[in-house]
């Protein structure tokens, strides 16, 4: 008790919360230790070899987009600056994007075309092949189709809707009668943001979804790791250029206006805490 008093200010995270999550309180359903933050990838353009309309309305806000040879999607999380504190304090030292494929193109093929390069250079939304912003010499690309470090480019992992990736463990069988390409898991309501009545801001349901996203979604995607990319720019340099997805072959994404199936940046955020010597106890469990 003497030791416990003396680190007055401690935060404890997860310890009592996986505990009862394991053993159950008798007071409900057990609560797990984390919440989804997670957000559209707001900064998204298509840039397009051969165009120089930089207001292209089939650039922006689209619920689909086609990457290909000559043809690039820049995307980045405009407000990532207010998270940088949250992301480096996440549950497991984790941050992905997650890019989820249309009809057309199934996860697997996704995967193997695609992959995901930060770029060096600052950009706006009238962006084009050939200028990152129009407006000084500044703003012309070094290279056209953007200037990115081609020695950091990432290859994504292939998760299933309920949160495995099935290149390290067999993935889940569809249902009879089922597309192959999709699993017979239900959709919440967007609206169906709660979890033992706590209004739960992620919109995670652990109750009933055990991946990595607040959004239960019925169809493979595509997820990268830039827990790396994170701790060396926004983290490290406060610097937030985004990304560009590059594909040689044609892959066709749900876009900025597909609501849950949109590009997503997500990270898991500790819920449950407890202050130590903090009059009145601490926090939730």
């Amino acid at each position: 008790m003497k030791m416990l008093n003396s680190v007055r200010g401690a935060v404890l995270f997860l310890s009592f919360a996986q505990f009862f999550s394991a053993c159950g309180s008798g007071l409900g359903e057990p609560k797990v230790p984390y919440y989804i933050e997670s957000y559209n990838m707001d900064g998204t353009k298509l840039i397009v070899n051969g165009s120089s309309n930089q207001n292209d309305p089939g650039t922006y806000s689209q619920t689909q987009y086609t990457i290909k040879s000559g043809q690039r999607l820049l995307v980045r999380f405009e407000n990532l600056s207010r998270h940088v504190d949250s992301i480096k304090n996440s549950w497991d030292n984790e941050l992905h994007l997650r890019i989820v494929p249309t009809q057309g193109t199934d996860a697997g093929t996704l995967k193997n075309f695609l992959k995901l390069c930060p770029l060096t250079k600052n950009w706006m939304m009238l962006a084009t092949w050939y200028k990152a912003h129009p407006f000084n010499k500044q703003g012309v690309w070094f290279n056209p189709g953007g200037d990115f470090d081609s020695g950091s480019c990432i290859k994504g992992q292939v998760e299933m809707p309920d949160g495995t990736n099935p290149d390290a463990s067999p993935s889940p069988s569809p249902s009879p009668g089922v597309d192959g390409n999709l699993l017979a898991r239900p959709k919440p309501s967007p609206s169906f943001y709660r979890h033992t009545g706590e209004n739960n801001r992620g919109g995670h349901i652990p109750g009933t979804y055990s991946g990595k996203d607040e959004a239960v979604i019925d169809l493979p995607s595509v997820i990268f790791d830039i827990k790396l990319w994170f701790q060396s720019n926004p983290e490290g340099r406060s610097v937030n250029y985004g990304f560009i997805l590059i594909s040689e072959n044609p892959v066709t994404i749900f876009g900025d206006k597909s609501d849950s199936y949109s590009p997503r940046i997500y990270w898991k955020k500790p819920k449950a805490y407890y202050t130590i010597g903090r009059r009145g106890g601490g926090g939730e469990f």
